[in-house]
């Protein structure tokens, strides 16, 4: 009897993924994931800054399935914005800075930190320089430069200028609002990285004051109760 040839079945076509996750091993034993992306005939790669260490107990095991997890989840986030990127689709949410920056300040307070009044000031500050409406995807290093600017020649309370020690406060509360926003994935950098140290607000040079030998020898021939603590002190001098 004669076999009936039957029609072959074809495979499905394995889709390759625009990104992949990938392991480095490091020297100690442990392996740096990274992203592994291919776009446009160009390859780039995002180091994730997570690790997969020896699986020497069963504790091991589980740290490396969550760190593998939330590598994934990453992974899976990127090819969605780099697929919607491709069509035109544009679903980032606006994040408006004073939101952000108050949702710093509650963050700020969680951690134990002690600068809530600080960040008060620096968000009236902000309100009064960019606005309510401000958002956080319009922030750029023009921003961040004009606001510096702003602190040193515009910012008055009540009239008077406030010292360097202060306007640096002000600075450093925002770079530290933003570099939150880094690590949140609410913007792609921090804009003050692009400025150079010489344009932002500087800490006033701190004097030290010295003894002078007479004033050595002085404390060296006056008597005291706790001959011990001036022996320590009249040694630190000479370290």
């Amino acid at each position: 009897m004669k076999e009936l040839n039957m029609p072959r079945v074809k495979k499905p076509t394995k889709v390759k993924e625009p990104i992949r996750l990938r392991m480095k091993p490091l020297s100690d034993g442990s392996k740096s994931l990274y992203l592994d992306i291919y776009r446009d005939g160009k390859r780039t790669y995002e180091y994730l800054k997570m690790y997969i260490i020896p699986e020497t107990d069963n504790n091991a095991r589980k740290r490396n399935q969550a760190t593998m997890d939330a590598a994934n989840a990453i992974k899976s986030k990127r090819i969605i914005e780099l697929t919607n990127g491709e069509a035109g689709i544009e679903n980032r949410e606006k994040v408006f800075l004073l939101d952000w920056m108050n949702t710093y300040k509650e963050n700020q307070a969680k951690r134990g930190k002690k600068d809530g009044n600080q960040i008060a000031v620096t968000i009236r500050i902000l309100n009064d320089y960019a606005g309510e409406r401000m958002t956080m995807d319009r922030i750029d290093k023009a921003f961040c430069q004009d606001y510096l600017d702003y602190l040193m020649t515009e910012y008055r309370p009540k009239g008077k200028r406030v010292s360097n020690f202060t306007l640096h406060t002000y600075y450093r509360i925002l770079n530290g609002a933003l570099n939150a926003a880094v690590r949140a994935e609410i913007i792609k950098v921090n804009p003050f990285t692009k400025i150079n140290n010489s344009d932002k607000i500087r800490l006033p040079e701190s004097k030290r004051s010295y003894m002078t030998i007479e004033e050595v020898r002085a404390l060296i021939a006056t008597p005291m109760n706790n001959e011990a603590v001036k022996s320590a002190y009249l040694f630190s001098c000479f370290c």
